[in-house]
């Protein structure tokens, strides 16, 4: 992502796509823009992002400056450059919770409401809707695993939470801390875990570090989950993602692959 000199001279632009989906509507109009200033290849990155190339040096202030630059931005909020998630029930049969739209909700709630300590520049947060992993999840900074619980009598769409994972230099897996935390409580436990990291951490600890550095006990409390005024859409959808055939939440209830 960001802006960067071709060897030709001309100027490439990468732009951060939201958990890799574009709408049909921005899609067209990307191509439309490409075309207008002048490139020659717009590209799709591994991680879904896009990449227009070619851009004359002239015209660049005035690419970055248009309005759809400003929803699919080449210099995102590390909250939302650091988000992954995994297909989720929306298509996927093996998921057992709405991923997309929720990492998108998290994205934005975290953005606007939680501060990242000083010094932190990337923080990635990747959520799997099951334990297949799609999403990466034991290689990011707070981990999420899609799960199934119950909050106050009723079926609830939930997560596990992992801490630590990462790559580069010193690579490790997540450790996985809390479990079954309802859906609607994992904003509110970022912003806690964060908030306890900046308040204990040694000066130039990073967040990995800063994990690494406990053992699970201490890592159980450094924060809890907590509902704020992030609103979870999709919190009581577990019954019609998970068991659509269903007529109840029982786990011998859930239909085979034969029987679909």
């Amino acid at each position: 992502m960001g802006v960067h000199e071709q060897d030709d001279g001309k100027y490439f632009v990468g732009l951060y796509v939201t958990v890799g989906r574009m709408g049909a509507e921005d899609t067209i109009e990307l191509a439309e823009l490409a075309e207008e200033y002048g490139s020659e290849m717009v590209g799709l990155t591994q991680r879904q992002n896009v990449i227009v190339a070619d851009i004359d040096e002239e015209d660049l202030d005035d690419f970055l400056a248009e309005p759809l630059l400003g929803e699919y931005s080449p210099d995102p909020h590390p909250f939302m450059r650091g988000s992954i998630a995994c297909t989720g029930t929306e298509f996927c049969s093996l998921s057992i919770v709405e991923t997309k739209n929720r990492m998108v909700r998290y994205g934005r709630w975290l953005r606007d409401n939680v501060e990242l300590p000083d010094g932190v520049e990337d923080f990635h947060i990747h959520l799997s809707g099951c334990t297949a992993s799609c999403a990466q999840p034991q290689i990011a900074d707070v981990s999420l695993r899609g799960m199934k619980a119950r909050k106050d009598g009723e079926p609830v769409e939930a997560f596990d939470i992992g801490l630590g994972g990462g790559l580069g230099e010193d690579p490790q897996f997540a450790d996985w801390i809390e479990m079954r935390v309802p859906a609607d409580e994992v904003p509110g436990y970022i912003r806690n875990l964060l908030a306890t990291y900046e308040a204990e951490r040694e000066d130039g600890e990073s967040f990995r570090e800063f994990i690494a550095a406990r053992d699970e006990e201490e890592l159980q409390d450094l924060a809890e989950p907590e509902e704020t005024d992030y609103e979870d859409g999709f919190l009581h959808n577990t019954k019609a993602t998970w068991y659509p055939y269903a007529e109840d939440d029982a786990m011998d209830a859930a239909p085979t692959p034969a029987d679909d």
